[in-house]
């Protein structure tokens, strides 16, 4: 079957009725907040949507639900993923309740602006490649996309490195650094290599969030994309030995 997306018209009238909508967000009941005159058919062949919940209930893991997404939607190409008419129908409607429960349903009891809860994860609310990793549902195509590498034994062994500690997320791909995918698995390389170190490292998350800072400096100087592989490597692993032993 055809993929399916939200018209220009319903997507932008979802984002200026946020506010008076809350209680839809609130109760996990966005599905009602779109109708099908509203949904638009695309070119992309797509089978039916995966089960983004274990068998009790949960939701499975990030890494588990980036693979899932991935697979479901491998053929879309990273301009068709940028698109948020797409992921705006995916979180309000066919993954309202795993949304409700991933996003929603703590978060909006503490939150102070709940509003802006909501245009952060069920919308696109920013610009560039942070904004495509803070969409509920298209963070998971985009962790798996910038990740998957068919070459090894496990395609999805870097998605889970990503997505074994939350400061590589917000120090790499919400950062200029993001978009280079060489030097993103270079990246990850490097820190499984280090992980179980990384892991015993005080304050591990300052540490990575200090490399990232210097591999952006690094990058000033030079095209660490066009490095040879075992330079790039070299580089980045004395960066983080240093500053792990800092």
């Amino acid at each position: 079957m055809s993929l399916e997306f939200l018209s220009r018209e319903a997507t932008d009238k979802l984002a200026r009725e946020v506010s008076s909508n809350l209680p839809a967000y609130r109760s996990g009941q966005t599905g009602v907040l779109v109708s099908q005159g509203d949904y638009r058919m695309s070119r992309v062949e797509a089978v039916a949507p995966p089960k983004l919940f274990d068998d009790n209930g949960e939701c499975k893991s990030d890494a588990q639900a980036s693979k899932l997404i991935f697979q479901w939607l491998s053929n879309l190409t990273p301009v068709q993923a940028s698109d948020e008419r797409l992921w705006v129908l995916l979180t309000h409607r066919h993954f309202a309740d795993y949304m409700h429960k991933r996003w929603g349903q703590k978060r909006f009891e503490s939150a102070k602006n709940p509003e802006a809860v909501v245009l952060d994860r069920w919308f696109y609310h920013g610009q560039g490649l942070r904004t495509c990793v803070h969409n509920g549902i298209s963070r998971l195509w985009w962790f798996g996309y910038l990740t998957y590498d068919s070459k090894r034994p496990n395609p999805f062994e870097l998605t889970d490195t990503l997505l074994s500690l939350q400061d590589i997320q917000t120090a790499f791909l919400e950062r200029s650094l993001g978009p280079c995918r060489p030097l993103l698995k270079a990246v990850l390389d490097t820190v499984k290599k280090y992980q179980e170190v990384l892991g015993q490292t005080p304050n591990n998350g300052d540490v990575i969030q200090e490399w990232a800072k210097e591999i952006r400096l690094y990058g000033g100087s030079y095209l660490l994309d066009e490095l040879p592989q075992e330079r790039l490597l070299f580089v980045l692993e004395n960066s983080l030995r240093s500053r792990m032993r800092a």
